[in-house]
């Protein structure tokens, strides 16, 4: 299913849009209520950093990590969430030792298991460059 033909998907937009964060996190609990969103586990873990953000917006810093530390089991192989984690755990938590084992993680994995870039997705060098770059980041604060 697209995040578009799902009510629960739009009634998040709208209610984001308008500032109703508990609103949004309803109707984004209400999308993971459905089967085809929780299959498929981009879709699913997709979700789940979104209500991490909704949660950290919110001021649940604790909730936040929490989605996205589910996020990151339903698809533990993405280097996609395991960057979007790394990230959100330097910019949003602070939290520099965990941004950069999880940097440390996108480059063992993506050197180890090279992939090529698809039409959905980067190739493993693109995150090993980009975890790289924030680890130098990380190193230089």
């Amino acid at each position: 299913m697209k995040f578009s033909d799902s009510t629960d998907y739009l009634a998040y937009i709208d209610a984001k849009a308008r500032g109703d964060l508990s609103g949004a996190l309803r109707a984004l609990h209400a999308c993971l209520s459905t089967e085809e969103f929780r299959r498929d586990r981009i879709q699913h873990a997709h979700l789940l950093q979104t209500i991490g953000d909704v949660y950290f917006e919110y001021g649940d810093r604790v909730e936040a990590r929490r989605s996205y530390e589910k996020a990151e089991a339903v698809d533990p192989n993405s280097l996609f969430f395991k960057h979007n984690f790394a990230v959100f755990l330097l910019e949003k938590i602070s939290d520099k030792p965990a941004a950069l084992k999880r940097c440390e993680e996108i480059i063992e994995s993506g050197e180890a298991n090279p992939t090529r870039e698809t039409d959905k997705d980067f190739g493993s060098d693109k995150y090993v460059q980009l975890a790289k770059r924030l680890a130098e980041r990380i190193k230089a604060a």
